[in-house]
C-alpha cells in the first residue's frame, strides 16, 4: 500500500544527520555500495527501502564484502538489539573510518561512516560482461 511508509514532518537532528552522511556518500561517490545501518531512515535516504530481517546489525556483518559500507548511529547501532557499539567499528582492523559526524553532541557523535576494508591478499571475483 502507498502509505506503508510513513515520515514526520520535521526531521529530528539525528535524521537529518544522516540524511547528510548519505548526501556525503553520494558526493563522493560511494553511492554504488551496499549501505548496512540499524536505523532505517539512511534506507529511506539511500533510496532503498528494506524488509526488517529479524536480526541486529552486528549479525549482518559477516554478510558485507569489501567495499560496503556501514553507517553507525548513536540511537540504534549501540542498542541491545543491534549490540554494534562504535569503539567496536573503530578499533578493528578490518574498518576504515570514511567520516564521522562533525557537530557531536557532549563529545559522542551522531553517526559515523565506516567502510569494510578487503583483507590481505584479497582480489575481487572477476567479472564476466
Amino acid at each position: 500500500p502507498s502509505n506503508r511508509w510513513a515520515r514526520p514532518l520535521h526531521l529530528d537532528p539525528l535524521q537529518r544527520g544522516l540524511r547528510d552522511a548519505v548526501d556525503w556518500l553520494r558526493d563522493a561517490d560511494y553511492d554504488d555500495r551496499r549501505v548496512l545501518a540499524a536505523n532505517i531512515w539512511v534506507n529511506e535516504f539511500v533510496g532503498r527501502p528494506v524488509e526488517p530481517r529479524g536480526v541486529g546489525v552486528r549479525d549482518q556483518l559477516g554478510e558485507l564484502k569489501p567495499g560496503d559500507i556501514i553507517i553507525w548511529d548513536t540511537k540504534y547501532s549501540a542498542s541491545e538489539y543491534h549490540r554494534l557499539p562504535l569503539d567496536y567499528l573503530v578499533y578493528r582492523r578490518d574498518y576504515v573510518e570514511l567520516r564521522r559526524d562533525p557537530t557531536p553532541r557532549r563529545g559522542r557523535p551522531h553517526w559515523a561512516i565506516f567502510e569494510l576494508r578487503p583483507p590481505p591478499g584479497y582480489r575481487p571475483a572477476a567479472r564476466n560482461e
